[in-house]
């Protein structure tokens, strides 16, 4: 296992705990220009659905003793991880955006449509808090399993300090608008009261983690005919840090 080379470390979890040993994965080691430093002993690769680092290696080396030779070789990598399978990403994309949203072209600015706020939908009876309110976007997050119905009024407050919007969108919140994009791709602010959408386009919370996962799979590797002698001189020099 390419791990054993970490070398042991003495460190104490907290104040109160006896110092333990333990390897030091933190602990790098900087390979000479001659090694990894000339783009020519690189090749592009994109990961493809279902592979992992270890039948990777496999595939472009015959073993899978170097799958860890990806995450040196890429920063994206050590940073975000492995790219996600398609079922992953769904469920990940339902885990950080459980929600519902719905927009309006109210102006809520001024309004009781604030986070915390039980707010209730007149015709489908839907209720529940609200989590965040995005004035920019016209979108309030709603933290409820129920669909709201476009067209109908949402509620804010009891009594005599009942206040409304109209809801002119709705669905999930993984699905929803995280921002507007011009053809240069750049950032747009949009008029959420009066919105001219036209020449933009809408960039759900999904589809930025799709792009984000699209590109963590665009890689380096190394070429097959010097990985023996990379890691080699990886791990020598790992011991000598």
């Amino acid at each position: 296992m390419f791990f054993k080379n970490f070398p042991d470390t003495i460190y104490k979890f907290g104040s109160n705990e006896p110092f333990v040993r333990f390897q030091n994965f933190g602990k790098t080691a900087i390979l000479s220009e001659e090694s990894v430093g000339n783009t020519t002993i690189y090749e592009k690769y994109a990961i493809m659905q279902g592979e992992r680092p270890d039948t990777l290696s496999y595939k472009l080396y015959g073993t899978t003793q170097y799958y860890w030779t990806f995450f040196l070789c890429n920063n994206s990598l050590k940073e975000s991880g492995w790219p996600l399978g398609s079922n992953e990403l769904y469920h990940t994309a339902l885990e950080n955006y459980p929600h519902r949203v719905v927009t309006t072209t109210t102006n809520m600015g001024t309004t009781n449509f604030k986070k915390g706020q039980i707010v209730t939908g007149s015709q489908s009876g839907s209720t529940g808090p609200v989590v965040e309110v995005n004035l920019n976007l016209g979108t309030i997050v709603i933290k409820t399993n129920d669909n709201f119905n476009v067209g109908e009024t949402l509620t804010v407050g009891t009594g005599g300090d009942i206040q409304t919007c109209i809801i002119t969108g709705e669905g999930t919140q993984y699905d929803s608008v995280h921002h507007y994009e011009n053809a240069d791709l750049e950032y747009v602010d949009i008029n959420p009261h009066n919105p001219d959408l036209g020449g933009l386009t809408a960039k759900t919370h999904i589809q930025r983690l799709i792009d984000f996962n699209d590109n963590l799979s665009n890689i380096i590797v190394l070429n097959p005919k010097i990985v023996q002698r990379v890691a080699s001189q990886f791990t020598s020099k790992l011991k000598e840090t």
